[in-house]
């Protein structure tokens, strides 16, 4: 009897262990980067800019889904570098790599204007 209890322990433990417990790199209550080489506070994705705001050291973009993140919006980024603002304007369609930091605000790293489509 004392057997089959050990077993049953050993099943029920194998089967039902969080992934954090089991060795898997994933952590309970963490979200991870789309981009598995990046750090997990980091991501990168595309965009349309919405709106530029300098004086408020703010972008608005609608970008794609981040898959295990966030979900395809339109929302603001804040950026601290003022050089980063060079050359955007509304519309473009943009490459971007953003931090998440303090109170839910999310810092772009990097970004850069996609090509532009040529209209045939």
């Amino acid at each position: 009897m004392d057997a089959i209890i050990t077993s049953l322990a050993f099943a029920f433990l194998t089967l039902f262990a969080s992934p954090a417990e089991a060795g898997s790199p994933f952590e309970l209550g963490s979200i991870r980067s789309a981009n598995p080489m990046s750090d997990a506070n980091e991501w990168e994705t595309e965009g349309i800019i919405r709106r530029i705001e300098k004086e408020r050291s703010m972008i608005t973009i609608t970008h794609e889904e981040i898959p295990g993140y966030m979900r395809k919006m339109t929302m603001p980024f804040w950026i601290e570098d003022p050089k980063l603002f060079e050359g955007l304007e509304v519309d473009d369609e943009v490459s971007f790599r953003f931090r998440r930091g303090d109170k839910g605000k999310h810092f772009i790293i990097r970004i850069s204007k996609k090509p532009k489509r040529s209209s045939k």
